[in-house]
């Protein structure tokens, strides 16, 4: 049975761009989603124009922080995401398949992997992870496409709100 992310949040509705959660809530701007896509391999800054290390996470508000990995260091950037990037961003969560993790494997020179953590229906948050250990395992078009995605994505309105993670409040999924 495919288990799709709208089995973990049932109540997860894509609205006029808007990502709602259950009606179980933690507050008015709980976490309804938090990703990040991690890169092993070794970085050559001259020419590597992805990073590789991202985090992302959104409110039911629309807010948001993302952390980039950079030739300087981390940058952490926030604001609110337009009701374009919101639907863009919904329907690419929709496609992924939880029960499709990826399987790991030994890993001898690098791996990538990507992580989700997404509101679940009584309010916990629902993990999953997918691993491509030495580009043997490539991750499944879904996942592909949400790394692309965090890859590309400007958010207008973006705003620098500090250069790393405090540990009080994680961006990535722990």
């Amino acid at each position: 049975m495919r288990l799709h992310i709208m089995h973990f949040v049932p109540a997860l509705l894509i609205t006029s761009g808007f990502i709602l959660a259950s009606a179980q809530t933690r507050g008015p701007d709980s976490l309804v989603v938090r990703l990040s896509f991690s890169n092993t391999y070794g970085v050559d800054w001259r020419t590597e124009k992805r990073s590789p290390q991202i985090c992302f996470e959104v409110s039911r508000s629309g807010q948001f922080r993302l952390l980039r990995q950079t030739d300087r260091g981390n940058t952490v950037v926030g604001g609110d995401l337009s009701d374009e990037e919101m639907s863009r961003l919904g329907k690419k969560l929709k496609d992924l398949d939880l029960s499709e993790e990826g399987r790991g494997g030994l890993v001898f020179r690098g791996s990538e992997s990507f992580v989700v953590e997404v509101l679940g229906a009584r309010g916990a948050m629902v993990r999953s992870v997918w691993i491509d250990p030495d580009h043997q395992q490539p991750f499944p078009s879904a996942v592909a496409a949400v790394v692309d995605w965090l890859q590309t994505s400007k958010p207008e309105g973006e705003r620098p709100v500090g250069q790393s993670e405090p540990e009080e409040e994680p961006i990535c999924p722990r």
